[in-house]
């Protein structure tokens, strides 16, 4: 079993969170950033505001934006899923692969598919009781509700029709078919089809596959934020080998009006040792201009990467010439190793893929060959990668005892990982910096150590990224289903909670200052873990 768990971050603003989620690295948001000096609540109300206005992507990103600033308020992660179920259905409806494949299927294989699609989250989806076929096609229900209320798509589907006459059709879904016993998937797929050829009859709507595909996308999405029907072009943007580069990069991309800029360059990566700067704008990728980009057009030009990925530039404003710059078509994914003082080493691991461990192993042995006593492993912003890499990674540290376990209803995905690696595991003391953007894998291992008291971990509370997602293909796309939870050695779900470090400390350039404190006081103390037992500490 290799499952991949998806990483997520609040800061991928527009939505490189699931369904439109085109990678890691990638935001469509188009509005401008949010002063950072708002306070908590002035940008809760801005966020109600966004909502009521039916500006859900700019609600999206202010919602991602206080969970990430306190992920315990009440409401505010319904409100945000809320908002990410209209930004797929907006987006969903401007994919051109959207209109051009999906939308094309004959009506009957269109139903077909939707009964697949049942089929498949009934059997895989990690809560068997929220994917039961009824609960299925009452989502569904909900989100062509949703649709039949949204200017957008009555602008591209029902220009000919009156509110008055919508409204009547909406009334009628809820009367005659939203209570209805469904038994299974062939119940819904039955049901779906009786709509959507009302829908062609008193709402005049050509294509009643359009009425399938909101039935069908309803039912994927309202499950969590992960799970989510992916458009030809979308599982293509997301199978962007490349454009995951550009995140461990240090790049976030969006998409601006008709320009590709540079949403974002992240703290401590290798993209902020460039010239790169937030704003720039991307106009060329492998020599391939970018006219009216798309995730998909990035994607595709992403994909001639022969060795490295060549951006061309234009900066900001018109501040200055143009420039290139190459990345590797392939990234290291451990970085920044470094012998701090005397007997303090540092490694900066930004993900895992199948090379880390050689990367890790490599990095620990030069910094052992220079004297290396205690270490630094910085999780900070790594949004994980390969579940199996994280958990061999936390067996290079952690001699004996459980390192994660994993529930769902297929018993591939029922399993405790447990360290035997004993007396060949490293015995140096430990020393972790983690912070809201450490997710999935270098969660387990986080967790890992806390829970073993193998290490100190430093920081702000984790992402909560502790499901795994696997991919499902299906006529004209693909699903993406969460199909497990991750467990913490003594059995906390990391899922929505997150990792809370030893000692709290906000304040990122602080962190790395305590974490030396930390090392050079287990240097004076002579401490020879495995056993690194610390109270938790806040920083004011």
């Amino acid at each position: 079993m290799n499952p991949q768990p998806k990483p997520l971050s609040w800061l991928w603003i527009g939505l490189a969170l699931s369904g439109s989620l085109f990678a890691p690295s990638f935001s469509t948001a188009q509005s401008t950033p949010v002063n950072a000096s708002v306070s908590f609540d002035q940008l809760q109300t801005q966020a109600q505001e966004l909502e009521l206005q039916g500006q859900w992507e700019r609600a999206f990103q202010l919602y991602c934006r206080l969970l990430s600033m306190d992920r315990q308020q009440p409401g505010l992660r319904d409100r945000m899923f809320v908002c990410l179920r209209h930004v797929l259905q907006v987006r969903r409806h401007r994919d051109p692969s959207f209109q051009e494949k999906v939308l094309a299927l004959p009506f009957t294989k269109a139903l077909d598919l939707y009964a697949e699609v049942i089929f498949k989250l009934q059997g895989h989806y990690v809560d068997r009781d929220r994917s039961i076929p009824s609960r299925l096609l009452q989502t569904g229900f909900d989100e062509f509700l949703t649709a039949l209320n949204d200017p957008g798509f009555r602008r591209l589907h029902l220009a000919e029709q009156s509110e008055d006459t919508i409204r009547q059709f909406a009334t009628l879904l809820r009367d005659a078919w939203a209570t209805r016993t469904v038994r299974d998937s062939r119940d819904a797929r039955t049901i779906v089809r009786e709509v959507a050829l009302a829908a062609q009859r008193d709402l005049r709507l050509v294509n009643p596959v359009i009425v399938v595909m909101e039935f069908m996308a309803g039912a994927c999405n309202a499950l969590d934020e992960y799970t989510a029907y992916l458009t030809p072009g979308q599982l293509l943007a997301e199978a962007s080998r490349p454009l995951m580069e550009l995140w461990s990069f240090g790049l976030q991309i969006a998409i601006r009006g008709d320009r590709l800029i540079i949403a974002d360059v992240r703290e401590d990566s290798l993209a902020q040792h460039t010239i790169i700067r937030e704003g720039d704008q991307i106009v060329r990728i492998n020599k391939t201009k970018l006219k009216n980009p798309t995730p998909e057009k990035v994607a595709e030009a992403l994909r001639g990467a022969n060795g490295f990925i060549d951006l061309e530039f234009m900066p900001a404003e018109g501040a200055g010439p143009g420039y290139t710059i190459r990345i590797p078509a392939q990234l290291p994914t451990v970085i920044g190793t470094s012998l701090l003082k005397d007997g303090v080493g540092y490694v900066h691991l930004i993900g895992f893929r199948d090379s880390t461990l050689q990367e890790l192993d490599d990095s620990i042995l030069s910094l052992k060959g220079r004297g290396m006593k205690v270490l630094i492993l910085d999780l900070r912003g790594n949004p994980g990668g390969l579940f199996l890499p994280a958990v061999q990674s936390a067996e290079r540290f952690l001699g004996e005892g459980i390192i994660v376990t994993t529930q769902g209803q297929l018993d591939e995905f029922n399993k405790t990982y447990t360290s035997t690696t004993g007396m060949t595991a490293h015995a140096f003391p430990l020393i972790i910096l983690v912070d809201g953007e450490t997710a999935s894998g270098a969660e387990i291992l986080a967790s890992a150590m806390k829970e073993n008291q193998r290490a100190i971990l430093i920081g702000t509370v984790t992402y909560g990224k502790g499901t795994i997602q696997v991919y499902r293909p299906v006529d004209s796309g693909a699903v993406r289903i969460t199909v497990a939870r991750f467990y913490s050695p003594t059995g906390l779900p990391l899922s929505h909670q997150g990792v809370t470090p030893n000692i709290l400390e906000p304040v990122r350039e602080r962190q790395l200052e305590l974490a030396i404190e930390q090392a050079l006081r287990h240097l004076g103390m002579g401490m020879n873990p495995p056993g690194m037992r610390m109270e938790m500490m806040v920083r004011p």
